[in-house]
């Protein structure tokens, strides 16, 4: 579902979600925002929402060429 859109010269960013992990025992809310900086690159930050402690896994496959970045802050 599509939460959110904002389409600007200098920035694009989209907000959405799935609840795909609603149907496990201890169900959790997926979201995912990008934001796209034309020339300077794209920013993702994935949301896990649910009660209790769930361990998450992100898997990204880049093309030939490409480099990345990683950073993760954890929730204080």
């Amino acid at each position: 579902v599509v939460e959110g859109w904002v389409a600007h010269p200098e920035f694009t960013w989209v907000r959405a979600s799935h609840e795909g992990f609603a149907r496990l025992a201890d169900p959790a809310r997926h979201a995912r925002e990008v934001l796209h900086l034309p020339g300077l690159g794209w920013v993702v930050r994935d949301l896990v929402d649910g009660i209790g402690t769930h361990d998450v896994e992100v898997c990204w496959h880049l093309a030939p060429g490409l480099a990345s970045e990683a950073g993760c802050q954890m929730p204080a």
